[in-house]
């Protein structure tokens, strides 16, 4: 007979993490933890499922750049994990069964939806705040796998995975739900001999005593930088604006002034976020007079400031490619045959593995130059593969090779004017503004050509071998100083590639450059206090004459999560404690790197602590972790293994197995490992 009684469990934070490991709660229970009552805590200030990010009171306009047909929360066959894999709708799946719901739309509701994602549907809570929004039920509509859903439809979806999990849990798990912060988690000693539980105290200081806490944690505020911290510390800094890095939907964008100047720091998503808020948020319009990349104008309301833009290379992300489908998968020939998964031993980034991912954007780009415009070479697309097999991509002897089979110019791959795309000194502000929408306008026709760009399946290629690296990058898979420096410089350039905004964000920053919303100041911005501290000037050393001066300054950007500054009270308290510590990579000298990361298990995910010990009963998942696990930033994507899923999978069974096997319950296989 089974001595077992029950088991507390406790997750701190219900975003899409907290949601999954709900899910994965639910599907690995029976099998690990047959009887028994579990009484279950989850925690977290925001709404369950969509969390603190994915907010459901957020505009509409506001879109994710991920493709509706590329994000789930379930695992599909492709997840390596050893727990069920439960038949879940993708986002445009779920848009898509939603309809059947919409007398309007039922026809939309097409036999592409397999009958187990049907039944999984079917057996949840239905969507009914969706369908009772005249808004929202009119885009669940018109989306189409390769839409860019809105952030709050994409919130109401993870609503709609919390629901259905918490829906599906048996009787025997009691829930209790937390609407507020928890404070600090502390370590319980055993009683008798057993496990130590945690105590999760409350920001109300209720306190929970726990055999096992699960913190699912997203994007952490950072204290600011350095320079940040001189910025602010100016003798007249209350007589001006700043708006700091944080989320768009959490920045106050109403105290920028109509009218007024604004010196903005960044060019990716926040930026393209921040820029439809302060002029389709406040008025504006858009209206579409052709059919060409230049074919919007923009209507001011006249309540939109005027946005004088900079960024560390001075262009925006490159924007996504209108393929009318998803992403066609890279096929990565030459980082496929170096087989790096099968190492044991560090592997120098730079020098081993980013050739080889030039070797393929290489290769990407005349494949597809060669299928798109033959006539652009004047020798065998193979002979030209061949030469870029055998030489460096920056070598002469590829360049020589490259210059006999291509001969315009033109018509050849520059890799560094990817990744550095500003190399010369430009004699006025006007000059670099003409100079980066006709940028824009080159990326946005590449764009259009969908699988017939070249230039886009380079990018692709480049973009999409972060994935690739990250899954043996992480855990000390990387020599350490090529960790932190070639391989992190390579993820933003990564990210530049293929993590941009839809395409017709460019297009609407095309029109407000034409309308005098936006100007370009230049790269490597640098931005100061005027000597009165009462204004910023900003000033690009390649632009000539670019000095401007401002009242206000907008960071449309986030400060990346890191351990060594977070002010999240739950990990600052954990890194005090030293229950918790920084990732460490070993270096080619015997020294350490430190990450930005927090340590795990690589195996279950428990927090190493300060002495180098696994805990017991402590788990992080999540995007603190980035730099241990890798990718972790980025939403499940169907049919790609996603690390998110194999990672909250390992959680919840090595803490089933751990709670059968202390209780005494009858079954308590090996939990999965990630």
């Amino acid at each position: 007979m089974s001595s077992f009684r029950s088991a507390t469990i406790g997750v701190i934070g219900l975003g899409p993490r907290g949601t999954s490991i709900l899910e994965r709660l639910g599907a690995n229970l029976d099998e690990l933890l047959p009887e028994g009552d579990i009484d279950l805590h989850l925690i977290d200030p925001h709404l369950p499922g969509a969390g603190r990010v994915w907010r459901r009171d957020q505009s509409l306009e506001l879109v994710m750049n991920t493709l509706a047909g590329a994000v789930t929360n379930f695992p599909d066959a492709s997840v390596t994990c050893a727990g069920p894999i439960v038949d879940g709708p993708t986002m445009y799946e779920w848009c898509v069964l939603l309809r059947a719901g919409d007398p309007e739309a039922a026809s939309a509701a097409t036999p592409e939806v397999a009958d187990g994602v049907r039944a999984t549907f079917a057996a949840a809570p239905p969507a009914s705040e969706v369908l009772a929004d005249a808004d929202l039920v009119a885009e669940v509509r018109r989306t189409e796998p390769w839409s860019h859903p809105s952030r709050a439809l994409y919130g109401h979806y993870l609503t709609w995975c919390f629901e259905r999990a918490l829906a599906m849990l048996p009787d025997r798990v009691r829930v209790v739900l937390h609407s507020e912060l928890a404070a600090s988690v502390t370590a319980l000693p055993g009683v008798g001999g057993n496990v130590p539980r945690e105590r999760i105290t409350l920001a109300g200081g209720r306190e929970l005593d726990c055999d096992a806490v699960i913190m699912a944690l997203g994007w952490l505020d950072a204290a600011p930088s350095a320079a940040d911290t001189q910025l602010a510390e100016a003798p007249d800094a209350a007589s001006t604006t700043w708006v700091g890095p944080a989320s768009p939907v959490e920045q106050d964008l109403d105290a920028l002034p109509a009218g007024g100047d604004v010196i903005v720091r960044g060019l990716g998503m926040n930026f393209f976020d921040a820029m439809a808020l302060l002029t389709l948020g406040r008025g504006g319009t858009f209206v579409r007079v052709s059919d060409d990349v230049d074919g919007l104008e923009y209507r001011p309301s006249g309540q939109e400031p005027r946005l004088l833009v900079s960024s560390r290379r001075g262009v925006p992300f490159r924007s996504k490619t209108l393929y009318g489908s998803l992403p066609p998968a890279p096929a990565q020939v030459h980082l496929r045959e170096a087989r790096f998964a099968e190492r044991t031993d560090q592997i120098d980034f730079d020098s081993e593995i980013r050739p080889l991912i030039l070797k393929d954007a290489l290769r990407d780009y005349y494949l597809t130059l060669a299928r798109a415009t033959p006539d652009a070479l004047v020798a065998p697309v193979d002979t030209l593969l061949e030469a870029i097999a055998r030489h460096p991509a920056d070598s002469a002897e590829l360049a020589t090779a490259v210059a006999h089979a291509i001969p315009d110019p033109a018509d050849r791959l520059d890799l560094q004017a990817l990744e550095v795309p500003v190399n010369r000194v430009f004699s006025s502000p006007e000059e670099y503004t003409e100079w980066v929408l006709d940028y824009i306008r080159h990326d946005l026709r590449e764009g259009r050509l969908g699988t017939e760009s070249p230039l886009k399946a380079a990018a692709w290629s480049i973009s999409a071998a972060r994935g690739a690296v990250a899954g043996y990058a992480g855990f000390g898979g990387l020599e350490g100083t090529s960790f932190t420096g070639g391989y992190k410089e390579f993820l933003a350039f990564g990210g530049m590639m293929g993590s941009g905004p839809p395409a017709f964000r460019l297009e609407q920053l095309l029109a407000l450059c034409r309308a005098g919303i936006v100007s370009f100041l230049g790269p490597h911005v640098r931005v100061n206090r005027a000597p009165d501290g009462a204004s910023f000037v900003a000033e690009s050393p390649l632009v000539h004459d670019s000095r401007v001066v401002a009242p206000a300054l907008l960071d449309a950007w986030m400060y990346s999560p890191t351990v060594q500054r977070t002010v999240d009270p739950l990990l600052a308290g954990l890194l005090r404690d030293g229950r918790a510590r920084a990732f460490r990579v070993p270096n080619a000298d015997g020294s350490h790197s430190t990450t930005e990361g927090v340590e795990i298990d690589r195996a279950t995910s428990r927090l190493v602590d300060a002495t180098g010990e696994p805990q017991a009963s402590l788990y992080l998942a999540g995007i603190p972790t980035e730099d241990v696990r890798g990718f972790t930033v980025i939403s499940p994507m169907p049919n790609t293994n996603s690390p998110m899923l194999r990672e909250t999978d390992a959680i919840v069974r090595d803490v089933l197995a751990s709670a059968a096997e202390r209780t005494g319950s009858s079954i308590a296989p090996e939990a999965a490992h990630v």
